[in-house]
């Protein structure tokens, strides 16, 4: 369905999820690491989970020729995917940047609360996110402490 098309994924953590669907539906689907690997590579299980089907480049985007890799790159590809690392940091401007090497590129920025706006600093843990959506109020007792989901009932 989506064979005629190349996406770069520069995601970590959940995000990778996206790239797993467009590489499902037939998309060619190239995984930007950085040198060492990603950080998702630490648990083998959640690797093959979330980065099946992908093909994968270690580039060093702190370097000149690892940037001028990942323009290449650019050039060619229709679709465009980043988020905020595991780490919460966001590489402010890199989408812009890829998109002014290809203008035609689509660009999906994937962050649990925004590029802009008061949280779009906050650290996307489980508790933050259950938290921020209110899932704690309605877990655990009336007279005991609260409990990340899924918690025992009593």
């Amino acid at each position: 369905m989506l064979t005629p098309y190349r996406v770069l994924d520069l995601t970590e953590g959940g995000a990778q999820l996206a790239g797993l669907l467009l590489a499902q539906l037939g998309a060619e689907v190239v995984l930007v690491e950085p040198p060492g690997g990603s950080p998702a590579r630490g648990d083998l299980q959640w690797w093959d989970a979330y980065n099946r089907g992908k093909r994968s480049v270690v580039l060093d985007l702190d370097d000149a020729g690892g940037r001028a890799a990942l323009d290449a790159l650019a050039r060619t590809a229709d679709v465009v995917l980043e988020s905020n690392g595991v780490d919460g940091e966001v590489r402010p401007g890199l989408g812009e940047a890829l998109a002014g090497v290809n203008p035609a590129l689509v660009r999906a920025s994937i962050t649990p609360f925004g590029l802009t706006g008061p949280k779009a600093g906050w650290v996307a843990t489980d508790l933050v996110v259950q938290a921020a959506g209110a899932r704690w109020g309605c877990r655990g007792t009336r007279t005991g402490p609260r409990c990340a989901s899924p918690c025992p009932r009593p």
